[in-house]
């Protein structure tokens, strides 16, 4: 599910009680169907409750895709150039970093993008890019090792 990890309870708990409203309407419909099939006569107010239930749970279905399928946002935006989050990936999918090297590189890519709130693209372009470089082909990586160095020599 891609909602925020530190709201799952409470999205758990809200996408629990549109299931448990859809299982009432759905029940209350089925009701209002074989009061239908008895009668040959339809009380006015059978065919408005019937339509009112329709939209209840229309309203209810959107809600829950959209509870379910909000994007994550981590609040973070990745504002170095993009090929650097396509060398990351590349970089973990190829040490194995995800689901003991089962991971596939598309599911790491965009899980890599949606974590920056960009659009990485054409990630197989990118990597055609990086093989072409003259200064080795793991700029971002070599980077990133001697920031942390650093970081790490300035605590000392």
């Amino acid at each position: 599910m891609l909602t925020n990890p530190e709201k799952s309870n409470e999205g758990n708990q809200q996408i629990a009680n549109v299931f448990e409203i859809l299982r009432e309407i759905q029940f209350e419909l089925k009701c209002l169907h074989e009061n239908l099939l008895l009668e040959t006569w339809m009380p006015p107010n059978h065919l408005m409750r019937i339509c009112k239930f329709m939209d209840q749970v229309e309203q209810l279905r959107d809600n829950l895709t959209q509870a379910i399928f909000r994007p994550y946002d981590s609040g973070l935006t990745f504002t170095a150039p993009k090929v650097y989050l396509d060398e990351l990936g590349y970089a973990m999918h190829a040490h194995g970093s995800f689901n003991n090297g089962t991971a596939p590189l598309h599911k790491i890519q965009a899980a890599l993008g949606r974590l920056g709130n960009v659009n990485l693209g054409n990630y197989s372009r990118t990597f055609q890019q990086l093989l072409t470089r003259k200064e080795g082909y793991t700029k971002y990586l070599g980077l990133l090792t001697l920031s942390l160095n650093n970081r790490i020599n300035d605590f000392y």
